[in-house]
């Protein structure tokens, strides 16, 4: 089995985004999502997510915003959105047009995934691989109001961010903690850049700022 796709640009506001395909060969399905996507996809049982933003994927939502999209890992159908609403202190923290920039890490019914907002968030997935509801939120932990975490919004290209880890009953988490937009002063020296979650109630069991 051979595969291959052709196409060009999509246009958006008289500005040029994309790709867009026209011709598909050996491809079963293709879906829309937004403008950037930095990260791996995850497929996990039925169910894909792909990190991405908001730019160019709803016309009746059209804010810029990061995005963690599910399809239908069989269809192609798009069947749960989590928007992730822009920090506001700006470019320091949130570089715009990014996506979510990890790949989510899924056990069982559990997924975890950082977001352009400093956040660590677990969900249970089992409601919406059933096909019944949306996912259930878990837990959250804001890195930065909570434990004092300064991201760094360009540490990697459009904030992208590394993925959890996972082992046995704790999640690590590489925060971003670093410099301000100067890139010569570090404002939280002794805020973690590492941190160890319980993966079950988000509580910290662990952290290191070295």
């Amino acid at each position: 089995q051979s595969w291959q796709v052709k196409g060009g640009f999509r246009t958006i506001a008289s500005e040029q985004v994309g790709p867009t395909f026209t011709t598909e060969e050996g491809v079963r399905w293709s879906a829309p999502h937004g403008t950037a996507a930095i990260a791996q996809p995850v497929v996990s049982g039925n169910l894909l997510w792909v990190g991405t933003n908001n730019y160019g994927l709803s016309v009746t939502d059209p804010q810029d915003a990061a995005v963690l999209l599910c399809f239908d890992a069989r269809t192609g159908k798009q069947v749960y959105r989590y928007i992730s609403p822009r920090r506001p202190e700006g470019r320091v923290h949130d570089w715009p047009v990014s996506p979510i920039g990890c790949s989510p890490l899924i056990e069982g019914d559990r997924m975890w995934f950082t977001t352009n907002r400093c956040e660590t968030i677990c969900m249970d997935i089992d409601p919406l691989r059933r096909g019944e509801l949306a996912p259930k939120l878990i837990w959250k932990v804001k890195m930065l109001e909570d434990l004092g975490v300064f991201p760094h919004g360009s540490i990697m290209f459009l904030t992208r961010s590394c993925s959890p880890a996972s082992y046995q009953d704790w999640i690590f988490v590489v925060t971003n903690n670093g410099v301000d937009l100067s890139h010569n002063r570090i404002p939280a020296p002794v805020a973690p850049s590492l941190i160890c979650f319980d993966k079950h109630t988000g509580a910290v069991v662990w952290t290191d700022h070295s």
